[in-house]
């Protein structure tokens, strides 16, 4: 009885009464697959990332496409009011002649005395020492 409870203990414990070669090379083996199941954890804690990194990308890419139409129809809309501007001042142009020139010519010069007398004034607030 005694020698057959042995020789299941041997075949039940594959390290029992194995030989040192074999239990190194068991160990190795553990090594290895501890090793290959750490670099794989952090594999897929890169490809995670990755994952996390490329979906905030697409959704910038979205949110910029939106704001890219929004813009391409507002200028569409600038174009077709500066397109009847335009069509008005050739239409007001062909009628008036000399007339309107001049007064193209005076409100060009008014809004640039305008624009100047404003940044001065600004300068002036600012800084009370200019005159």
């Amino acid at each position: 009885y005694l020698l057959q409870e042995m020789s299941s203990r041997n075949r039940s414990n594959p390290l029992f009464g194995a030989s040192s070669r074999d239990k190194a090379r068991r160990t190795e083996v553990e090594l290895a697959e501890r090793e290959n199941n750490a670099e794989i954890d952090a594999l897929s804690d890169q490809v995670a990332l990755l994952k996390s990194i490329t979906q905030d990308l697409n959704r910038d890419v979205e949110e910029q496409n939106l704001f890219l139409e929004k813009m391409g129809s507002g200028f569409a809309g600038a174009g077709q009011v500066i397109g009847k501007t335009m069509t008005s001042l050739d239409t007001m142009s062909r009628s008036g002649g000399t007339r309107f020139a001049i007064l193209i010519i005076f409100a060009i010069v008014g809004t640039f005395l305008l624009f100047w007398w404003f940044t001065s004034k600004e300068k002036t607030i600012n800084d009370p020492s200019i005159p």
